[in-house]
């Protein structure tokens, strides 16, 4: 489950029942899935982003950091601290 949803492919919203400890919580029009304990410390924005790698160079100027790529060429981000 969680590995599809890193690779950019939908689940359905029954398959997330399953999954027990994590919570689906919509924000801004994206989907977070985390702990509870997660979307508490998180606040109002991720530490953590998901991005295509054209808007990459973008996210560096605002101050956030790259942590790596994914398999479907997408890179992960996390806000400076």
């Amino acid at each position: 489950m969680i590995r599809a949803l890193l690779e950019g492919k939908s689940v359905n919203a029954a398959e997330l029942e399953g999954m027990s400890g994590y919570q689906l919580q919509l924000q801004d029009g994206k989907a977070y899935i985390g702990t509870a304990e997660w979307h508490g410390q998180r606040g109002r924005q991720p530490s953590q982003q998901v991005v295509e790698i054209e808007t990459l160079t973008n996210y560096l100027q605002e101050g956030w950091r790259f942590v790596s790529t994914l398999p479907n060429g997408k890179c992960v981000i996390e806000r400076a601290r």
